[in-house]
């Protein structure tokens, strides 16, 4: 039975193919992909990393469209809605486009089974060629080399962050999560690189890829100043970008209040500054309007503010790593100090923290303990949710 909701429509689809929630491989992805045969030849972006992709996809997708370009994304998890998983010049596609896309994979796919974020991956696919997009934005879900994103390839692949996550899957170094990584990137095509501490096999990686690639604080980074993984923009500054016609590119942020990961903004301007738009990217008017556009930035779910009450504030974060927590503990120690935040040093921190059992929780409380006065620790409503009987053993 066919039902209107894409996300229980794609569960039944999953249900049928009887598959491993996650089938490492991209032999059976790939086949559907070329059969699919969706004539588009959009500029494509790659966007991998341990942290930071959803915020790099975020500011790349509002960037292009500054220039009057089309965009298709895809993201994931999904916080709110199924549907946003794809969107369409930053609007979720509709129940409808989803289900027509779902059905059309099933009819080609024939007995080859796929997964449910291979499933995503192709109705992604099917989407943005509908609506003829001129740059795909893709987010990888795990590692790299092994993700259903990677049948295609990137005109540039950006690498965010390399960090220790699924490492019963990527490897428990960073180096061997270095070399999942990378593979999202080929030779002769751009790999932009986040990472301020690269793993000391990276060097080697990257040639062997033959990428053209740029690395932060050597290609681009701030114009007065060295990146590091502390690096926290708060007041904004000026940024410079490798353009492929060998002129840099600068663009001001010194409006810019949002607490993120400087990395974040310099890797996602230099990902901008790849594409040789048609629209004339490097005219200052449009320059301007990014820069208006991304300190107006915000992002569901990372570092986000609701006014809750009289000279109250919740912060909604999704980190769940040790890095991301050390990320989150540094905003809220400048939140606390500079003066300027929302949360002032005379104030109680409370912490409403639940997370998924086979993460380092621990490891990710352990960063916070300093600027959280209280704890509220409660399961999540999935049997993959931490228990509290497991914390305290």
């Amino acid at each position: 039975m066919i039902t209107s909701n894409p996300e229980e429509y794609l569960n039944q689809l999953v249900a049928e193919n009887a598959l491993e929630e996650i089938k490492l491989g991209l032999d059976r992805v790939a086949d559907v992909w070329h059969k699919l045969n969706l004539n588009s030849r959009p500029f494509i972006y790659i966007v991998g990393g341990t942290n930071g992709k959803g915020t790099c996809c975020a500011l790349l997708e509002r960037g292009l469209r500054c220039q009057g370009l089309s965009t298709g994304l895809i993201c994931s998890p999904h916080l709110l809605s199924f549907n946003e998983r794809v969107c369409i010049n930053g609007e979720a596609a509709s129940d409808e486009e989803w289900i027509v896309a779902l059905n059309f994979i099933k009819a080609i796919k024939g007995a080859t089974p796929l997964t449910y974020f291979e499933y995503c991956t192709l109705v992604a696919f099917v989407i943005f060629a509908k609506h003829e997009v001129d740059v795909w934005i893709l987010e990888v879900g795990l590692g790299g080399r092994l993700d259903a994103v990677n049948i295609i390839d990137a005109d540039c692949a950006l690498l965010t962050s390399i960090g220790l996550d699924h490492t019963e899957i990527l490897g428990d170094t960073r180096e061997k999560i270095a070399y999942e990584k990378i593979a999202i990137a080929r030779p002769d095509k751009y790999l932009v690189v986040g990472e301020t501490q690269l793993p000391q096999n990276f060097s080697q990686l990257a040639k062997d890829v033959g990428a053209n690639t740029l690395l932060i604080n050597r290609d681009f980074g701030l114009k007065n100043g060295t990146i590091t993984d502390k690096s926290l923009n708060i007041e904004g500054d000026t940024f410079y970008a490798h353009k492929p016609t060998g002129t840099d590119r600068y663009i001001n942020l010194s409006d810019y209040e949002q607490p993120m990961l400087t990395s974040n903004l310099a890797t996602a301007w230099q990902a901008l500054n790849v594409y040789e738009s048609p629209n004339k990217f490097a005219d200052d008017a449009t320059t301007d309007l990014i820069s208006m556009t991304w300190q107006e930035f915000t992002l569901a779910g990372r570092w986000q503010k609701l006014a809750i009450g009289k000279n109250k504030c919740l912060i909604m974060d999704s980190g769940h790593n040790p890095a991301a927590a050390e990320v989150l503990a540094r905003m809220l120690e400048q939140e606390i100090t500079s003066g300027k935040g929302s949360i002032a040093s005379s104030k109680k921190v409370t912490a409403i923290f639940s997370m998924l059992s086979n993460k380092d929780w621990l490891g990710f409380m352990q960063p916070l303990l300093p600027f959280v006065d209280v704890w509220h620790i409660f399961p999540l409503e999935t049997t993959k949710g931490l228990g509290l009987e497991e914390m305290r053993q």
